[in-house]
């Protein structure tokens, strides 16, 4: 018997569009994994940086626990003098703690029609009715309306 022409095998132009599938196929999912590599370092670098921000934010509490509160706005150093132990920020990085007043605020500044009229709203809220609606604690439905 005699073989066909068709029968004997793969032309070029089919082996070269097969390569050129495969090509493509590989190049999607190498650069997926290149793209899932430097999100896994940047999530990486992401963690540690808010593990030494959590450690430093200890250290500070500490602190201020051992020398009280500062009388006015304050940064600490870093590593704040608390003993031997090893410090939080390490590896080329700083961290830096301020520690602020908080300043509230006088009674006679909220006591006010418009901070009573607020106050009342949000207690009408809390009721379980609408913030600032109609009939909610006497206002007049807006919240930007204070007076």
């Amino acid at each position: 018997m005699t073989a066909r022409r068709g029968d004997e095998g793969f032309t070029l132009i089919e082996v070269m569009i097969a390569v050129a599938i495969l090509s493509m196929a590989l190049a999607t999912v190498f650069g997926s994994n290149i793209a899932g590599a430097r999100s896994t370092a940047h999530a990486r670098m992401l963690t540690r940086a808010t593990m030494m921000a959590r450690c430093r934010i200890v250290e500070a509490e500490a602190y201020l626990v051992k020398n009280q509160l500062p009388p006015a706005d304050q940064e600490l150093e870093d590593p704040p003098a608390m003993g031997s132990e090893e410090a939080c920020c390490s590896d080329g990085v700083t961290c830096q703690v301020k520690v602020e007043r908080i300043e509230l605020p006088s009674p006679q500044r909220v006591e006010t029609a418009a901070g009573d009229r607020l106050l009342g709203r949000a207690a009408g809220a809390a009721a379980g009715t609408s913030f600032g609606a109609p009939g909610a604690g006497g206002g007049d439905g807006g919240v930007g309306a204070l007076g």
